[in-house]
């Protein structure tokens, strides 16, 4: 498949963060991909869990470090070979997962089915409630990383 050539990415400088490939389209550099997933990641996990659930700072930042680096491997090997479908679902999952987890240990003491300690919602909830937010974000982030890259799409 031949990809689309654009113009979309020439004239932006900075340490070249985006630049042409040698077939003519538009390549992403990985730093720059981690860094604005890294951004919504956080912005997500403020709004949902710190405006919402009133979680601290501290643990919306590590949470937001291990769902950007875990959503960017997941876009790096599944995005490409198994689609935006199968990708955003696995993304929704792993969310869904690490939030669960990681805060079983910093903010919540049981597995998330009794109440949260500082506004009696379940941490199952909250978690829940992150995955279909983060997955909705996920399926027009990788629309766009697609289109970006002047790839069709796969679903």
């Amino acid at each position: 498949m031949k990809p689309i050539k654009s113009t979309a990415c020439i004239g932006v400088y900075g340490g070249e963060i985006i630049r042409k490939n040698r077939k003519g389209a538009c390549a992403l550099n990985h730093t720059y991909h981690l860094i604005i997933k890294f951004i919504y990641v956080t912005f997500l996990l403020y709004l949902t869990m710190g405006l919402i659930y009133d979680i601290d700072y501290k643990s919306i930042l590590f949470v937001s470090i291990v769902l950007a680096l875990a959503g960017y491997l997941g876009d790096f090997f599944l995005l490409p070979k198994m689609g935006n479908v199968f990708t955003t679902l696995s993304d929704a999952l792993l969310s869904f997962l690490i939030v669960w987890f990681i805060g079983t240990y910093f903010f919540d003491m049981d597995i998330g089915t009794k109440n949260f300690k500082i506004n009696q919602v379940p941490l199952f909830q909250i978690s829940l409630t992150v995955g279909i937010v983060y997955a909705v974000i996920e399926w027009f982030y990788h629309r766009w990383f697609f289109k970006f890259l002047g790839k069709k799409e796969v679903f």
